[in-house]
């Protein structure tokens, strides 16, 4: 039989009977069903734990109190609720979870609610309803009565409604506006005759104001300084002005300058250069001018045609070039193949010599070397008196000499490290730290786990809690891969 469920409501329900696997018919009393064990599929979901972590509970005759959270009802529908507990039957019951208001009005105070909003559109109108389907005749004497109506109902309905003192102040209102409509007349023919109103006065000179205020016009002075300014351009402002000037405003007139320049087109770069260089030398001979330092140069004749290095002396460009032109004739005349001969008369032995090698075979002098082992030898075999230099190596090596230190560990009796070691086994008690899961262990720790994993601990599910040696102060948690018939288990915790 399906029972009814309050949708959202924590409850617990009663579910049963569970009876023996074998025979049937004996009710199983001592089963421990847990969180896992309760199994709930919502409105034909997939099947899940219950979401309360509080196991079931024996009432009597293999029936068991199982309690459903706000959540495992949340899903409006059908609710399934299955068990399958080791040493006995499936046990299942079928809920139909419906909203609160629907619960209520069925199994509480409540009503059920029909709102208006759930007439469809169009379901009721005037071709809807039979002719003559409302009348007098159809609704009884005094259906609708003052007895029938609330105290309030014929007061709210005229609280809407006009009074005859407020239509008769409307009325007024617009007597009055006709009137004044009248006295305008059509498209404002009465408005042609309005006399000035000298009550208007104030108010035009008041804006007239306004306006000069926010206009700023000219003093004489400013003007005066304006026209001065105009009336006394230097040359080089009118010059400045005409050069200017926008062509394009004066080249309508024949004849005219801006005409011309106009249509004048700028020379190329190569007419420019040839015009400079054909100019005549005695039209710019100014002082410090380019003509005129080309012309003293030219009056002076051409200083290369005369024979270096002449008449000149000392560090004078003249000077300097004969000199040149003489060391280069002197190494013309010079045998310069036969110095170049003489730096190759070097054999062998002479070369071995000059680069510093001793022997003809450089194999062999690379023989020689000492290997990286011989040369670790003789770091780690010298003497560390001769390197004990202030901030050397050898000194620090020195300073922390360890030789008395590991001399002085040699001198314990076999019964001395014995003693200790039993001291160790019987008398030292293991420190309380276990590693985080996935670390290893040190020996001492791998040795309490073990210790309290075989006396401590307790099982609830799939959840395996290890507690200390108080027995109440959970030290590990492992996980089992199913409650009923474990295969494997893992640390969690």
């Amino acid at each position: 039989m399906t029972m009814w469920l309050k949708q959202s409501t924590a409850v617990t329900v009663k579910v049963g009977p569970f009876v023996d696997s074998t025979d049937g018919v004996t009710a199983e009393t001592a089963l421990t069903i847990s969180q896992a064990d309760i199994r709930l599929s919502k409105n034909g979901g997939n099947i899940a734990q219950s979401n309360n972590a509080a196991g079931a509970t024996h009432d009597e005759l293999g029936y068991y109190d199982i309690p459903l959270d706000t959540t495992d009802t949340n899903t409006l529908g059908t609710l399934k609720l299955l068990v399958s507990e080791s040493g006995a039957l499936p046990v299942w019951q079928d809920f139909m979870v419906v909203p609160a208001n629907v619960w209520d009005s069925l199994f509480g105070a409540d009503k059920l609610q029909v709102h208006a909003d759930e007439i469809t559109a169009g379901l009721i109108t005037a071709t809807a309803i039979d002719t003559d389907a409302i009348t007098a005749a159809k609704i009884a004497a005094d259906a609708i009565g003052a007895s029938e109506l609330a105290a309030d109902a014929v007061a709210e309905i005229q609280s809407g409604l006009a009074t005859a003192a407020a239509l008769a102040t409307v009325d007024g209102i617009v007597d009055n506006i006709l009137v004044d409509t009248a006295e305008i007349g059509a498209a404002g023919a009465g408005l042609t005759a309005v006399p000035w109103n000298t009550a208007w006065d104030a108010e035009v000179q008041s804006e007239v104001t306004d306006a000069l205020n926010a206009y700023d016009p000219p003093t004489k002075a400013e003007l005066d300084s304006e026209l001065a300014a105009l009336n006394d351009p230097t040359a080089a402002a009118i010059a400045d002005a005409v050069w200017e000037e926008a062509i394009v405003d004066h080249s309508g007139t024949a004849g005219s300058t801006a005409e011309a320049l106009d249509g004048a087109t700028a020379p190329s770069a190569a007419d420019v250069a040839d015009a400079v260089w054909d100019e005549a030398i005695a039209g710019h001979l100014g002082a410090g001018s380019t003509g005129e330092a080309l012309n003293a140069a030219g009056g002076a004749g051409d200083p290369w045609v005369t024979a270096l290095p002449g008449s000149y002396t000392g560090s004078q460009a003249g000077k300097i070039l004969a000199d040149v032109l003489a060391d280069t004739n002197e190494l013309q005349t010079d045998d310069v193949p036969g110095l170049i001969a003489a730096l190759n008369d070097l054999d062998a032995a002479g070369v071995r010599t000059a680069v510093g090698l001793a022997s003809a075979n450089l194999d062999t002098q690379l023989g020689d070397l000492p290997t990286a082992a011989e040369n670790a030898d003789a770091v780690w075999d010298e003497a560390k008196a001769g390197h004990v230099a202030a901030g050397s190596f050898g000194e620090e090596v020195q300073a922390h000499a360890l030789s008395s230190e590991v001399s002085a560990l040699n001198d314990l009796s076999a019964a001395e490290v014995n003693a200790e070691v039993v001291d160790v086994i019987r008398t030292d008690v293991i420190p309380d730290s276990v590693p985080a899961d996935g670390s290893r262990p040190t020996v001492a720790q791998a040795l309490l786990m073990i210790a309290r994993f075989l006396m401590e601990k307790g099982v609830s599910g799939t959840t395996v809690t290890v507690n200390k040696e108080d027995g109440a102060t959970s030290s590990m948690t492992f996980t089992l891969d199913d409650a009923t018939n474990p295969t494997s288990i893992t640390r969690a915790s």
